[in-house]
């Protein structure tokens, strides 16, 4: 490419030629499960994957393994560096046939992000009541991302990235209870 029009390909046309290329690929789309902070994409992810014998891939885990940080300190110096590089991610996952995959919550904020989601075979979006998202994140608690309080941020986040969760995931919501 370089030799014939003495540039480097665009990011963009990269990706464009990857998904085609993805299209070809032997083995099962991989089941991406998308949907807010403490739905259960994990938990569920990594028993779905133990009982289809599929790998189980979370991605903020890979993410902090891979940048050698965590998403904590990452989000709260770089937010906008952490999503690029979930963005960036997203476009490496999607071609791991035959996985289970649990994705970032925000991750479907990115226009982009969205439509890369929305032409894959299998995403799921979780969903669960936000009183219960709440619990589940006073047990596990996550960096906060508003200055809100932490029912008030589980509210508006929900709120907020429902339309967007709906827009990438293309099977009915599964809610968690």
């Amino acid at each position: 490419y370089r030799a014939g029009v003495n540039a480097d390909p665009s990011t963009e046309l990269l990706a464009q030629l990857h998904l085609r290329m993805v299209d070809g690929l032997p083995g099962k789309p991989p089941v991406l499960l998308c949907g807010p902070r403490g739905c259960g994409k994990s938990s569920l992810g990594s028993a779905l994957a133990a009982k289809l014998g599929r790998c189980f891939i979370d991605a903020d885990h890979l993410l902090e393994a891979r940048h050698q940080r965590s998403i904590k300190e990452w989000i709260t110096e770089d937010i906008e560096g952490f999503r690029a590089a979930e963005s960036t991610l997203l476009r490496e996952l999607v071609t791991f046939r035959g996985c289970i995959i649990a994705l970032g919550g925000g991750v479907v904020e990115n226009a982009g992000n969205r439509e890369l989601l929305a032409v894959q075979a299998a995403v799921f979006k979780l969903d669960s009541e936000v009183d219960t998202l709440f619990q589940r994140q006073q047990n596990e608690p996550r960096p906060p991302l508003t200055d809100l309080e932490p029912l008030e941020e589980v509210r508006d986040l929900h709120q907020r990235r429902q339309p967007a969760h709906l827009a990438a995931s293309n099977h009915p919501c599964l809610n968690t209870v």
